[in-house]
């Protein structure tokens, strides 16, 4: 895998050499700068990768958060859902009890669930 460009090559397994019947110092050699090779492409790419953003190391950003605390909505009003507890996070925080915040650009799954308490015997929509 090399770099060219800003773009990252994929790293492909090394075709080692076909195997001798008996013992052959040639075919050991062989082996070995194939696997030179295939590992001195390895160990670049993951440099590469490893020094994008300024040589900071990649981060993986993730979060979890929950409310500790009854939350009551208006009927047909939005309404934000409120965090007070951080169980644990790293580049991901909640800004103002209500806002996940990323520190780091990129795609994110983010995951939501609540529990409804029907408070009398009524037919309600959630």
């Amino acid at each position: 895998m090399t770099t060219t460009s800003n773009y990252i090559r994929k790293v492909e397994p090394p075709a080692l050499p076909q195997a001798t019947d008996d013992y052959a110092r040639s075919y050991q050699d062989q082996t070995n700068n194939v696997l030179r090779l295939f590992f001195n492409r390895l160990t670049a790419s993951l440099n590469a990768i490893l020094s994008v953003n300024g040589g900071a190391n990649i981060q993986f950003p993730y979060g979890a958060f929950q409310s500790s605390v009854d939350q009551t909505a208006v009927v047909n009003t939005a309404t934000a859902m409120t965090f007070n507890v951080t169980d644990y996070s790293n580049a991901v925080s909640v800004v103002s009890s209500s806002k996940i915040t990323v520190t780091t650009a990129g795609i994110y799954n983010l995951q939501w669930s609540g529990q409804f308490e029907n408070v009398d015997t009524q037919l309600h929509d959630a």
